[in-house]
C-alpha cells in the first residue's frame, strides 16, 4: 500500500515542478519580473540607408535617427564621413540623455560614374562599451534614361 502512495506522491511532485516552471516562464515573458536586456549604446533606426536609383552627378539629403535606450548619458563626439562627397550639419559634440534621440542629417553628392556605391558613416561616442557606431548609405547610380519612375 505504501509503495502505491510513494509512486502517486512522486507523480504529484513532478506535476507541481512542471507547473511551477511553466508559471515562472510565463511570468518572465509577460511581466517585468526579469529585466529586459538593454543595448549598451546608441541605436540607429536604420543601419543602412538604401537610396535606390540615382542620376549621375546629382545630390540628395538623407538622415539617420539615433536614440539612447540605455540608462546613462551618451556623448556623441563626432561623425566621420568617408569623402568630400558627404557633409553633415550635425553639431558635435552633443549628449543624449536616456530615452532621447537625435537626427543626423547627411548631404550626399553622387559621382559621375554609374554603378553601385556604398559610403560608410562612423559615429564616435564617449561610451566605453560602444566607441563607434557604423552606418552606411548605398545607392545605384544609373543613366537618367534607365531610372525607374519616381526615382531621381
Amino acid at each position: 500500500m505504501s509503495m502505491r502512495y510513494g509512486v502517486a506522491l512522486s507523480s504529484v511532485l513532478w506535476m507541481v515542478v512542471v507547473v511551477a516552471v511553466i508559471g515562472v516562464a510565463y511570468l518572465a515573458r509577460e511581466s517585468s519580473i526579469i529585466p529586459s536586456v538593454r543595448p549598451d549604446g546608441l541605436v540607429a533606426d536604420q543601419t543602412t540607408l538604401d537610396l535606390g536609383q540615382r542620376k549621375p552627378s546629382s545630390s540628395t539629403d538623407a538622415a539617420f535617427r539615433l536614440s539612447n535606450p540605455t540608462s546613462g548619458v551618451i556623448a556623441i563626439d563626432g561623425i566621420q564621413l568617408p569623402c568630400d562627397c558627404m557633409t553633415s550639419t550635425f553639431d558635435a559634440p552633443t549628449s543624449l540623455r536616456p530615452g532621447e534621440s537625435v537626427r543626423i542629417p547627411i548631404h550626399l553628392e553622387f559621382p559621375q560614374q554609374t554603378g553601385p556605391i556604398a559610403r560608410d558613416v562612423i559615429i564616435h561616442t564617449h561610451n566605453r562599451k560602444q566607441r563607434t557606431l557604423n552606418l552606411s548609405i548605398k545607392a545605384d547610380i544609373v543613366p537618367p534614361d534607365m531610372l525607374a519612375s519616381g526615382e531621381r
